[in-house]
């Protein structure tokens, strides 16, 4: 499924806001992953969601505090107001055969769901990042060997010659290759989301 770049465009806005995920979990459901996790605005804990993985929609769950207890609210109306400036999308869809281009809104849902997938991509990245990793041809890889990102420094004898370090021994086998642990944690980042996440 192919989306406009207005869609683009309001992940970022969402990824960029105040809102966050943390004491996020996965979990096997039967017709996929499933996740928990607390909800937070401006670091400041409203509530919680939870997608069983059985195919059904986000629970959502917001309370505030009154008198040092949390009271159950049906609606976040910081979150109503924030989702509401949210730009609407297209995207391409099948029915038939029939391309379909529908304008779509962005709901509550998908704004908690984006900052869950951001969270485990970053989650994920850092996690990565603790072994060498290497793109190359549009693809991350890594070692099964001497992969952490200390054997960069290591010497090695390689085509006749001695001390010559593992770093270039990677870049002269794959010529043109860019080694994530050796550039920007953002653009290591950006890469990584390329090359590994395209969505």
């Amino acid at each position: 499924m192919e989306y406009s770049k207005e869609y683009k465009i309001g992940k970022k806005m969402i990824i960029e806001s105040d809102f966050s995920v943390k004491s996020v979990k996965t979990f096997m459901g039967r017709e996929g992953i499933g996740v928990n996790a607390n909800i937070y605005y401006q670091n400041r804990k409203i509530g919680h969601i939870i997608d069983s993985g059985n195919g059904g929609c986000l629970d959502i769950t917001y309370y505030t505090k009154v008198n040092g207890k949390d009271k159950w609210i049906p609606k976040n109306s910081v979150v109503d107001n924030f989702v509401s400036k949210l730009p609407t999308y297209k995207y391409d869809g099948g029915l038939n055969g029939v391309k379909l281009r529908p304008e779509h809104s962005f709901d509550e849902e998908d704004m908690w769901n984006a900052l869950v997938d951001e969270y485990l991509f970053v989650r994920d990245f850092k996690k990565a990042m603790k072994k060498i990793q290497v793109v190359h041809n549009g693809k991350v890889f890594t070692f099964v060997k001497d992969n952490k990102p200390h054997f960069l420094d290591k010497s090695y004898r390689y085509k006749g010659k001695n001390g010559v370090s593992f770093r270039k021994i990677i870049k002269d086998m794959y010529d043109g290759c860019t080694i994530l642990n050796d550039v920007s944690n953002n653009k290591a980042m950006r890469l990584f989301r390329t090359h590994c996440n395209p969505n």
